[in-house]
């Protein structure tokens, strides 16, 4: 059974650099937030796949082309809901990939952009 979340800061997000459309929120999460989002992922062990280089999982649905929306659990939709707010970001998120790396494994070279257009937010 998921956990829900403790309530989740609400501060607002300062611009990095010179793109304004590149925000970051340090320490957003809480240490009762990180535990609870990463007790729920344990919890949904079967949800990922491995893939080349990381495992995987997918969460509201298949970006296809087409979108095809599927329910996100309730503590994502959450999650989601308080991202969207505090970064002032429309439309509303819906669609969440959490990617697990090992040591010394990273991110490769993406080709699905346009697929999470027009904004995505990233957790680390």
């Amino acid at each position: 059974e998921d956990v829900p979340l403790p309530p989740l800061a609400t501060d607002l997000p300062r611009q990095i650099g010179s793109v304004a459309t590149v925000r970051l929120l340090e320490a957003w999460l809480s240490a009762e937030a990180e535990a609870a989002i990463l007790g729920n992922l344990r919890r949904r062990r079967k949800d990922f796949v491995t893939l080349r280089t990381k495992r995987t999982a997918r969460f509201g649905g298949d970006v296809g082309p087409p979108f095809v929306p599927e329910a996100l659990p309730g503590w994502l939709d959450e999650l989601c809901g308080v991202v969207s707010t505090v970064g002032n970001l429309t439309p509303r998120a819906n669609h969440v990939l959490v990617n697990h790396y090992e040591p010394g494994q990273g991110i490769l070279p993406h080709t699905d952009g346009p697929a999470y257009s027009p904004w995505a937010a990233i957790s680390s």
